[in-house]
């Protein structure tokens, strides 16, 4: 099963995508105790946050990245999953 269809299957999108200062993660159902990370596509992890309890919509600020693809991984006790995000200015 791929990224894509393992998004599509847990109903979380992300948007806006590309985005130059604030994205979002939109969960249909509440993820619980989820973990962000924010890696540039060469493995250098940028950002990591731990949100606890039930979570629907989670907003990120990407605006003091530097333009280019970043990796955006998400764990939680649902599922793990991957976004290929475009950072612009």
């Amino acid at each position: 099963m791929s990224t894509e269809e393992l998004n599509k299957e847990n109903n979380v999108s992300l948007f806006p995508n590309p985005a130059s200062g604030i994205t979002q993660l939109q969960f249909t159902y509440p993820v619980n105790d989820a973990i962000l990370s924010l890696s540039s596509v060469h493995g250098e992890l940028v950002f990591q946050q731990v949100y606890m309890g039930a979570n629907k919509n989670i907003v990120i600020d990407i605006s003091k990245y530097p333009v280019g693809v970043y990796v955006l991984n998400v764990r939680a006790l649902e599922y793990q999953f991957s976004y290929k995000l475009l950072k612009t200015e």
